[in-house]
């Protein structure tokens, strides 16, 4: 798992995987990225697995960073 940071990977073990999983309980968040008709635990295992990318990792790092990322 890792994050871009100024064009920096950082490795994120499997427990941060799972405290930044915690976006797909923000509603905001949760506004802009959940798929229509998606339960929260469904949402939630994607968010997981799509955490491993670091270009999403990118793309949601103002969202990581409001949840307490870095």
């Amino acid at each position: 798992m890792a994050l871009f940071v100024a064009d920096h990977v950082v490795k994120f073990a499997t427990c941060v995987v799972a405290e930044y999983a915690k976006l797909a309980q923000d509603a905001a968040f949760g506004s802009k990225y959940a798929k229509a008709g998606e339960n929260a635990a469904a949402f939630e295992q994607r968010i997981r697995q799509e955490l491993n990318s670091p270009a999403t990792q990118s793309k949601w790092a103002g969202d990581l960073a409001r949840v307490g990322f870095g």
